[in-house]
């Protein structure tokens, strides 16, 4: 069997031996072992057996793993293909997959080939089975009282778990309940006629109503059954899975959606009716996997953020407070000013607006822009966001975790020999998130400044408030301004907002003109040359000196990557995934990938927030005042 050397330890190994040994013995390497590596790499190329090379994306087969252990080239080659590069270019790695609209998802135009657990009408119906068998199996109900109540599970709108143990109890329970049970039908069929749209977007008011009725009947003992209701606090699961299921299947349907927004937008109070809708939604799309189909979470996302913008406002669960110790930085991030504070022991920071001398109703829709977008991004490569904050004099902001190695750009100064390509990864992998969410997000503004490392050296993408997730049922995007730092906006920008043709533009695209010029800036550090080019005329940046390609690791495939991501041709470009599968593919070769050991970042920890939420949650029952 043949045998190499590692190029750590020059220790001979067989073939298919030296991946395991590289990630075993050198993951990460130490000085040492670049001091070895940098000596041997000149004159002894890498060989990697095909069958011991991982294959990092599923649609590459194994012989593309096999060309990707090609002699590894640190010093620059003008002109010259690298043939992991030119593989992937073969194999049409810069495609266009599905760019998925807030209004597609409103209007039920993406086409899905999963489908969920159960139907949301099937869903619906099997609630209302399962508390019918619920009350079935009570003991003790007299034949009238039993067929009544299944009476209310078959034809009460929202609710029918709670309707039923309230109707249940007033019935059995309080000696003298004649009164609340009166009030309790004459309500239940104020809220028949009503219809079923009206009650789901009025479903506080009859959660109160109903709640507040069993409040005002106290027992020592209750005979009513008690497992109709989840606890003294909370709805039953029941009634939370017939509530999601009934708006999923209001807004999976383009007509029913559109009646609903446009009965939200009639209302004299559409302002708080929009509030407590985005309030439920919210709840609904913080529900875990196994409490509700994650399938319908797409429509639940793509209509709050319709609602934010038609309502102005965001969902109250976003606000907390308790932060002190708060201190004004040098820093300013987007639009807004950056603070230090304190949350609980953990230091955070504050992005407060920027009064631009705009209406505040604009100031507001900002806000709750980015503050919906980053709230419902959840990735290790994506700045986690803690919530809101709202002053005593109006004053907005936003708040994350300070991350004390500070914006990318600061870091690798700081780190000059820091190994760069495990952050090109992380970067790559937050932007194919962010690119494959439905609807689909895309940051708009990536930059180094823009980006920030952790305490664990991974790299983490930030400050969404120029994201966009392209509502075309808003007329905001006709009139569309450029929005972000100069050198990394796409040059067909320029061209589609000057003839009005920014709608038809695939934005990620853009994202990844910006990230080669990411790229560039990580590779480059203080020898950039962006500011000497015409990058909107088409120039780009020449290829760095053969030294600082060796020092920071320059190699053909890094720059043939940076020089396909920065094309003026956008369809040209590589798309995140494929970036991601590429630099990964990189990666794995040379045995650099993290070991799963490091685990997470403790910032991304986010189950202390429920003690500093200002909100209560629309599945909570509640005591009204009457």
């Amino acid at each position: 069997m043949a045998t190499i050397k590692c190029h750590y330890c020059n220790l001979p190994l067989p073939q298919s031996a030296l991946t395991s040994h590289m990630r075993s013995k050198h993951a990460p390497p130490s000085p040492t072992d670049m001091d070895n590596l940098y000596k041997n790499l000149i004159n002894v190329p890498i060989v990697v057996s095909t069958k011991e090379m991982p294959n990092r994306v599923s649609n590459i087969p194994p012989k593309t793993a096999a060309r990707a252990a090609a002699p590894v080239k640190l010093a620059p080659v003008q002109g010259e293909q690298s043939i992991l590069f030119s593989d992937w270019l073969n194999r049409d790695a810069a495609r266009r997959p599905n760019y998925v609209t807030v209004d597609d998802m409103v209007c039920s135009r993406v086409i899905r080939t999963d489908r969920p657990k159960k139907p949301a009408v099937a869903l619906e119906r099997a609630v209302r089975y399962n508390v019918q068998e619920i009350v079935r199996v009570l003991d003790g109900l007299s034949n009238e009282v039993r067929e009544a109540c299944y009476a209310y599970i078959r034809t009460t709108h929202v609710f029918p778990a709670l309707a039923s143990f309230v109707f249940l109890h007033l019935s059995l329970c309080p000696p003298n309940g004649d009164r609340r049970l009166w009030q309790f039908k004459t309500s239940m069929r104020k809220y028949e006629l009503r219809g079923e749209e009206w009650c789901i977007l009025h479903y506080a008011e009859i959660r109160d109503l109903l709640y507040s009725l069993y409040l005002r009947s106290p027992v020592d003992h209750h005979i009513c059954n008690q497992s109709l209701i989840c606890n003294s606090q909370l709805l039953h699961n029941l009634d939370i899975e017939h509530l999601g299921a009934q708006v999923a299947s209001y807004l999976m349907d383009r007509d029913r959606a559109q009646s609903f927004y446009e009965r939200i937008g009639r209302s004299e109070d559409s302002k708080s009716i929009s509030q407590s809708m985005v309030d439920l939604l919210q709840a609904l799309l913080d529900l875990h996997p196994r409490e509700f189909d994650e399938w319908y979470k797409p429509c639940f996302l793509g209509a709050v953020i319709h609602l934010t913008r038609k309502g102005l406002v965001y969902p109250a669960c976003l606000e907390i407070n308790g932060i002190g110790g708060r201190v004004r930085t040098q820093v300013a991030g987007g639009f807004g000013v950056i603070y230090q504070g304190s949350l609980l022991g953990r230091t955070v920071a504050l992005k407060k607006l920027k009064d631009l001398e705009q209406d505040y109703d604009k100031l507001i829709k900002d806000f709750a822009h980015e503050a919906v977008l980053w709230r419902n991004v959840n990735h290790p490569n994506c700045l986690p966001f803690y919530g809101t904050l709202k002053e005593k004099d109006d004053d907005l902001y936003l708040v994350s975790p300070w991350m004390e190695c500070g914006n990318l750009s600061s870091y690798l100064f700081e780190n000059p020999n820091v190994d760069r390509l495990p952050l090109v990864y992380d970067i790559a992998s937050g932007l194919e998130y962010l690119h494959k969410m439905q609807p689909t997000i895309v940051h708009g503004d990536l930059k180094s400044l823009n980006i920030f490392v952790t305490n664990t050296h991974r790299a983490c993408i930030a400050d969404f408030g120029l994201s966009n997730v392209r509502d075309f049922s808003t007329k905001a995007n006709s009139s569309m301004t450029i929005g972000g730092t100069v050198a990394f906006i796409a040059p067909e920008i320029y061209s589609a907002v000057a003839r009005n043709e920014i709608r038809s533009l695939d934005l990620r695209r853009c994202d990844m003109f910006a990230f080669g010029v990411v790229l560039y800036e990580i590779y480059a550090g203080q020898e950039s040359k962006l500011n000497e080019c015409d990058i909107r005329a088409g120039n780009r940046p020449l290829r760095l000196s053969e030294h600082l390609c060796m020092v920071h690791g320059l190699d053909d495939d890094i720059w043939q990557l940076i020089e396909c991501l920065w094309q003026h041709n956008p369809n040209a470009r590589f798309v995140a995934e494929s970036a991601r599968g590429f630099i990964g593919d990189k990666l794995e070769a040379r045995g650099g990938m993290r070991s799963p050991m490091l685990g997470q970042d403790p910032e991304w920890d986010l189950d202390f927030l429920r003690r500093v939420s200002v909100a209560t949650s629309p599945f909570e029952l509640r005591r009204v005042a009457t």
